[in-house]
């Protein structure tokens, strides 16, 4: 949750992830690369935001920045192709002879010396059978726009990797189905997890997790993978997505897992490290404290909280709202307090409409819209509108198990509130 920065960093967050603010997110780069403000020096953080800084503006310092970082390998590994290309894009575009300009130009030049050096040794080491030298050296010819051919096809040169013993070539195999059938590309996923390339886990605890046509489903064997995947992303750069994973298990009583919502708590709070404005987790975290149990205790206003940033807090660039689903939440929080906040129903209807008006139509919120519409809960009763969200909500419910209770209660006020005396019949 962002509510974990200091409070002088907070400001700087919410501008930068809420408003797509590029120089909050350089200043936040700065402060946490060089320990700025009362910060301690975190380089993956400051990473994070300069990535933010770039994405927003293309900011050119960011850039040299995180090209520094690549060359490096300063708070992720060391990735020369990557250096290259933000190095690359400064000196082709920054309008500044300055001191960004010149370290970007001595820099560039650098990195592709390490570049060639690193062809070179891999070379060597691959013709000599190493299986990772083999695969590190088509990930560095290998270039969307050039390839470099001296050293052979980087395809040839994944599939020959694998063939050594290159654990993370199997599952690029695997990955790009350049077996010679399915069941060779599931060899090949089988290949790097025995080799222990930690990718690979994911593929195989979705697969024991759901079945699949070569193996039945095993919670067990799904499990054991994503335990794995969790051990795993402690020493990788990863999407967090095995620390929301285990989450789910936990908070579900998944994979033969009983419920335990701290458990739970701790590995949503993992994930959120990794993603810090993820509005399904923050959902998903209320969730839990809304219902307590399960080692954890029920606090109404902590599920408030984490329902409102989930419903509120958006990149301003993404186009939505906030998380529908936390939406309908916070609006029946305003129309029944729990305790926590003042009932005030202009508000529960303002939220539930929001998540119904949303570009994907949040069924709850249809629901909720259209019950609103037709008691008049903080608007005027309107028959018309009832039945408009109403079914809107029921088509988007489709065959849906999840969704038969509210169908039913949709298909209610549909049949109460439909204008048309013969109801849908057309004469």
């Amino acid at each position: 949750m962002i509510n974990n920065y200091p409070k002088n960093v907070l400001v700087l967050v919410k501008k930068a992830l809420y408003e797509d603010d590029g120089d909050a997110a350089m200043t936040l780069g700065h402060m946490y690369d060089f320990g700025q403000n009362g910060v301690s020096i975190d380089y993956s953080e400051a990473i994070y935001w300069y990535n933010k800084a770039y994405d927003f503006n293309r900011s050119r310092e960011a850039q040299m920045r995180l090209g520094y970082f690549y060359l490096n390998g300063i708070g992720t590994k060391k990735n020369l192709r990557r250096a290259i290309s933000y190095f690359d894009y400064v000196v082709k575009y920054h309008q500044n002879d300055d001191q960004i300009l010149a370290y970007s130009k001595w820099a560039l030049e650098e990195a592709k010396r390490q570049l060639e050096e690193d062809k070179q040794a891999s070379y060597k080491k691959y013709l000599a059978g190493d299986g990772e030298a083999a695969y590190h050296l088509a990930r560095l010819v290998y270039d969307m726009f050039e390839m470099d051919e001296r050293f052979g096809d980087w395809q040839e040169l994944l599939i020959k990797g694998a063939k050594l013993g290159s654990g993370e070539a199997n599952y690029f195999v695997y990955y790009y189905k350049w077996g010679n059938d399915d069941r060779d590309n599931w060899e090949y996923l089988l290949k790097a997890a025995s080799l222990n390339y930690y990718e690979s886990y994911f593929d195989l605890y979705c697969a024991y997790h759901y079945g699949n046509e070569f193996v039945k489903k095993d919670e067990k064997l799904a499990l054991y993978y994503l335990k794995k995947l969790v051990e795993a992303s402690k020493d990788n750069v990863n999407s967090g997505i095995g620390y929301s994973s285990l989450a789910e298990a936990y908070q579900n009583g998944e994979l033969g897992l009983a419920k335990d919502y701290q458990k739970a708590l701790y590995y949503y709070g993992e994930y959120l490290k990794i993603n810090k404005l993820n509005h399904l987790t923050l959902h998903l975290i209320g969730e839990m404290y809304f219902e307590g149990g399960y080692g954890l205790n029920e606090n109404k206003v902590l599920a408030f909280n984490y329902f409102l940033e989930a419903a509120t807090s958006h990149p301003k660039s993404s186009g939505y709202s906030g998380y529908t689903g936390a939406q309908v939440r916070v609006g029946d929080f305003y129309e029944h307090g729990y305790g926590v906040v003042n009932k005030d129903y202009a508000k529960a209807f303002a939220y539930y409409r929001t998540a119904a008006d949303d570009v994907y139509s949040d069924v709850e919120g249809c629901y909720n819209t259209a019950r609103c519409y037709q008691h008049g809960i903080g608007t005027k009763i309107d028959n018309d509108k009832a039945y408009e969200y109403a079914s809107r909500g029921y088509e988007k419910c489709g065959d849906a198990p999840c969704y038969q209770k509210t169908k039913e209660k949709l298909q209610s006020i549909m049949d109460t509130t439909n204008p048309s005396p013969f109801g849908d019949f057309e004469i």
